[in-house]
């Protein structure tokens, strides 16, 4: 897979559990399991994606159900 590609698809996923859980310092299983900051998560996510598209970068899905593209797709 492409570098870039495979660089973003970590970055969506990591940032926007990392400002959760610097935000609440709670364990990811806690703020996850909230609606509310769930879906602060989904929302970030789907900001990464659309920067990551910007760039020219296709997120690739890992499957799985936790992989960046597939966040970022959830309620879009």
């Amino acid at each position: 897979p492409e570098i870039r590609a495979v660089e973003w698809s970590k970055y969506a996923m990591f940032v926007p559990s990392f400002c959760l859980a610097v935000i609440t310092r709670l364990p990811t299983h806690r703020f996850m399991s909230h609606p509310g900051s769930a879906a602060v998560v989904v929302a970030l996510a789907r900001e990464m994606a659309r920067l990551a598209r910007a760039e020219g970068i296709a997120l690739p899905d890992a499957g799985g159900g936790y992989s960046a593209a597939a966040l970022a797709a959830v309620l879009a």
